[in-house]
């Protein structure tokens, strides 16, 4: 019963953040902040469906894999910023044409 509780959780917040970062992600920040926790929720169903204790090393490695792809997100977002001046979806999407 546990067990299916949790994923649920686990797929219901996938699905949201899902849903959220299809209708309001006009800025770069709150797009990167969306799938900052999807990743965190994927990690989450990793480590539970993984009983936390087996595969320590697996566990570790998407960890970093997350820590890298905020970093590098976050290091694209500050040049998208400095070359348009704001970090509007919709703006960089208009200046492209």
């Amino acid at each position: 019963m546990m067990n299916l509780t949790m994923m649920t959780i686990l797929t219901s917040l996938l699905v949201l953040s899902s849903c959220s970062m299809m209708t309001n992600s006009m800025r770069c920040v709150s797009a990167l902040m969306i799938l900052e926790s999807m990743t965190l929720c994927m990690l989450v169903a990793v480590l539970f469906f993984l009983n936390m204790t087996s595969n320590v090393q697996l566990i570790l490695l998407l960890l970093c894999v997350a820590v890298l792809e905020a970093a590098i997100g976050l290091s694209v977002m500050i040049n998208i910023v400095r070359a348009n001046g704001n970090d509007m979806v919709s703006f960089m999407q208009s200046t492209q044409s």
